[in-house]
């Protein structure tokens, strides 16, 4: 299907230059003409063309439009944006439900497809689905790159592309559904304001670069990389989307698809892309460079006042240096901004796994290992010389007309493009428009030309022409040389009978065999031909009854053709509206009658294979009602609803249908409720109460994916609170063994006082002052102090009897009787008093000891009495109040 160029002023959200730039046109080989190389162009600039014929963008033969940064671009419409004969338009399908798929609100729209946020029903799961418009689903080309995107992108699994989950077709429409992101495309960041700093920007194009490096392990090529089709989640995540124009870099496919078509964002073009050439990965590279300017400039490396001006800035002029614009830019980042917009492919990176390296290394604080960083090693703005190239880039020059060749398109009015262009000088003017005459014409004017008079010897040699030259070549069917010796001659005597009866000659001789080609034509019932010819024999035969006669049959026969096509095309128009049966009772006779009647016989085809559709569909629907019928008995909820549903898509009215949808979505309204009840009664870990929950779900729908779900929950929610018992007790029993282990360090004399204090004060900070074996360590540990207090009075109160110190034997001993026998103990000389500690148990100020004092003195021998002393506290100190010999 073709469309008309509109004339009509594109809206803005076509003049963006986030939106693909679309130059259509059929490739041709090259037809020199002379020294001009001719081509049909069309502006871009959004002005009405000049006549209806296909067209396509002069990128190489006109001069640039000055720059104007108000515009950063033109871009145009997808031709057949308006095409939606016998399909529901985009956008209109909110609320249906395709297969697995239900649609919600539409995201947006773009040349290849609408996008709307939709659900998965089976996975309970956002998703996007993405579907190619009507009027490109009947193309051929446009379904199998749709259907490339898909597969391509379906093969990346990288977290900075978009990933792909189905893809499909229903009704017609072609679809494919993929990750839901939220967010907002960085197109939209910068347009609402967003200011990157240098290392947000190099973060953002990492990321970038990470999904086209992914991309390249499989060979795809996006094509179209531009802030738009960069998504940025809320969390910062870069995400590549919309790989509408990829290619697979194995195949043969070059820069020019779908019938000649150059596809892309000209703000974002690759050299090669404007010149129409082939693209690899290369091209994304150069793209994701102008993105990477485009951050840390805040401005476009190339901008105009149309596309035709900004391709021609991207092939032919250098960038420029970041620096100028901005000098707090790092030297290194402008080192990789230029390497990626090299003008040759072959001075770029080549592959964005290099151009990741050094992005990387720009993140660490590194120089880049690839990218040159002074401007001297980079012409301006950026065209990398390498040894030997500048004679072979002056060289290859010449190779210009191939970029204008693969830009031609038919024949008829043409622009000539001077030789001047294939040296890079934009010399031919706009309006230069020359028209190419036909060859029957082309002979005739230049057979005028040849014997036209400009002089007196002019004038004497048609004087001396022969009528009989004419004559001959009348006679040899030569019409226009015949004419031309006929019309020279009248030139200079009007009124000449001989040459007056001669052109009346040739008219006849010319119109009756036009009459013929006209009869001829009539005969193979083809019309058009029949009344081109009989057109040209009107012209010259006059009013001649031959040409009213042919005239007359004609007109009847192409009356008679225009009623048939008028019953065609009622044919057709029921069978858009859904009516087959009428379509085949008006085509049926017309086959019959004229089986030669293509037309007609496609279109009854058509019809015959809707009708066979129709009862396919009808069987399916009986089979699907059957089917959800039967689910339904079985409580199988979730089977009902996909075997309803698909009968409801074959027959939108079907009243068995809606009954059971109808109660499906009442079971449905339960199992919800039931569900909410289950889940607040977990939220309150009443598992009793979510056991009652799930028993009336089990009734009500056994083996739906609510239940399976809920069922999930509450084992899980078991398993977690067993899990967290197990845990907790076995804390616990770790806290009371290192408590065991504390008190024993208590009862070790080879313990220090401080390094027990340093145990339970360690003991109490790792697991809290609140646990219940402080008091009994605080006692343990007070245990020890008394004891080690009490031992230390005890060596004093040896001392103080082998030297007979009265005075502290006084202070130790507070029981009567015990001092005096220890005081007059103490006056014997040479004698040994040792007192140790065998037992000891403390309550309070009080304690109770057994001691072994071992003693001596010259008249006796050494000996060992087991004593039981009593202690208590008095201002702070302990003393004995009380001894007893053990027996």
């Amino acid at each position: 299907m073709t469309d008309q160029p509109s004339n009509k002023k594109l809206p803005s959200a076509f003049t963006n230059a986030d939106q693909p730039t679309v130059i259509a046109g059929k490739p041709q080989a090259p037809v020199p003409a002379g020294n001009d190389f001719l081509t049909r162009v069309e502006d871009l600039s959004g002005k009405p063309p000049t006549s209806h014929e296909s067209l396509v963008t002069k990128v190489m033969s006109a001069a640039p439009v000055p720059p104007n940064d108000q515009t950063r671009a033109t871009d145009l419409h997808v031709p057949g944006s308006g095409q939606t004969k016998g399909k529901t338009s985009s956008g209109t399908h909110h609320n249906q439900v395709w297969g697995d798929f239900e649609l919600g609100a539409l995201l947006g729209r773009g040349g290849m497809g609408s996008v709307y946020r939709g659900r998965q029903i089976s996975l309970d799961r956002p998703v996007a689905i993405k579907v190619l418009p009507s009027h490109l689903s009947e193309n051929e080309n446009f379904r199998q790159r749709f259907q490339l995107e898909a597969k391509s992108v379906a093969q990346i699994s990288s977290p900075h592309v978009v990933g792909v989950y189905f893809a499909g077709q229903h009704d017609g429409h072609h679809y494919f559904a993929m990750e839901y992101v939220e967010g907002k495309d960085l197109g939209v960041r910068l347009r609402d304001g967003y200011k990157p700093t240098h290392r947000e920007a190099l973060d953002l194009v990492i990321q970038a670069a990470r999904g086209l490096a992914a991309a390249g392990d499989f060979g795809i090529v996006h094509r179209d990389i531009k802030p738009g089709n960069m998504m940025v989640t809320s969390k910062g995540l870069v995400k590549l989307m919309d790989f509408g124009l990829v290619r697979v870099a194995r195949s043969e496919d070059t820069g020019l698809t779908m019938a000649g078509t150059i596809m892309g964002t000209v703000s974002y073009f690759s050299p090669e892309q404007g010149r129409g050439e082939r693209c690899d990965c290369r091209t994304d590279i150069y793209a994701l460079g102008v993105v990477f300017y485009e951050l840390l400039t805040r401005r476009l490396p190339f901008s105009g006042g149309d596309a035709t001006s900004v391709i021609y800035q991207h092939i032919h002029q250098e960038p420029k240096p970041l620096k100028e614009l901005d000098p707090t830019i790092p030297e290194a980042y402008q080192a990789v901004v230029l390497m990626c917009l090299q003008k040759d492919p072959a001075n770029r990176y080549q592959t964005a796994a290099d151009l990741l390296t050094d992005l990387e290394a720009l993140g660490r604080g590194l120089e880049p290992s690839t990218a040159f960083h002074q401007l001297k090693a980079l012409r301006t703005g950026g065209n990398l010389v390498k040894s030997g190239q500048l004679g072979a880039e002056k060289r290859s020059t010449g190779k210009w007309w191939m970029a204008v060749a693969v830009l031609v398109v038919g024949a008829g009015a043409l622009v000539a493009v001077k030789p001047e262009l294939l040296n890079g000088k934009l010399t031919t003017k706009p309006d230069t428009v020359t028209t190419v005459p036909s060859t029957m014409d082309q002979r005739q004017t230049d057979q005028a030309k040849s014997v036209q008079p400009k002089t007196a010897q002019t004038k004497s040699v048609v004087a001396s022409a022969d009528p009989s030259e004419a004559r001959r070549l009348l006679a040899a069917a030569d019409f226009v040389a015949a004419r031309g010796m006929v019309n020279t001659a009248l030139a200079l005597t009007p009124q000449d009978t001989t040459w007056l009866a001669l052109g009346k000659d040739i008219d006849e001789a010319q119109g009756s065999v036009e009459l013929k080609r006209a009869e001829d034509a009539l005969a193979a019932n083809e019309l058009d031909a029949a009344t081109a010819s009989l057109g040209a024999a009107a012209r010259l035969l006059g009013d001649d009854m031959r040409v009213t006669n042919l005239k007359s049959e004609i007109d009847g026969r192409s009356d008679s053709k225009r009623k048939l096509a008028r019953t065609v095309a009622e044919a057709e128009n029921q069978l858009n509206e859904g009516n087959p049966a009428k379509a085949e009772a008006l085509l049926t006779p017309i086959v019959a009658g004229d089986p030669a009647n293509e037309a007609a016989a496609i279109l009854l085809r058509r019809v015959k294979k809707e009708l066979d559709d129709q009862n396919a569909r009808a069987k399916a629907v009986e089979e699907r009602l059957a089917q959800g019928e039967d689910a339904l008995a079985r409580k199988d909820i979730d089977a009902a609803l996909l075997h309803f549903t698909a009968a409801q898509q074959f027959d939108p009215k079907n009243p068995r249908a809606a009954v059971g949808l109808e109660q499906v979505t009442k079971t449905k309204g339960a199992l919800t409720n039931l569900r909410v009840q289950f889940e607040q009664a977990l939220k309150e870990r009443n598992l009793l109460e979510a056991e009652g929950s799930l028993k009336s779900m089990r009734q009500l729908a056994p083996g739906s994916a609510t239940l399976v779900l809920a069922e999930n929950e509450f084992t899980n929610s078991k398993l977690v609170e067993e899990t967290q018992a197990k845990a907790a007790s076995d804390k616990e029993a770790a806290i009371v063994a290192q408590a065991t282990t504390v008190a024993k360090l208590m009862d070790d004399p080879s313990q220090t006082i401080t390094a027990l204090e340093q145990a339970l004060l360690g003991f109490l900070e790792r697991h809290g002052a609140n646990r219940p074996e402080k008091s009994a360590l605080e006692a343990k540990l007070e245990d020890r102090r008394v004891r080690v207090a009490v031992s230390a009075r005890l060596a004093d109160l040896d001392i103080a009897v082998v030297k007979n110190d009265q005075k502290a034997i006084t202070a130790a001993v507070f029981e009567e009787s015990f001092r005096a026998k220890l005081l007059e103990l103490a006056q014997e000389s040479e004698q040994t008093f040792v007192s140790t500690v065998e037992t000891f148990t403390r309550t309070g100020d009080t304690a109770t000891a057994l001691v072994a004092v071992r003693h001596a003195m010259v008249a006796y021998p050494e000996r060992t009495l087991k004593l039981t002393y009593t202690f208590a506290r008095q201002a702070g100190a302990w003393v004995i109040s009380g001894a007893s010999l053990n027996p």
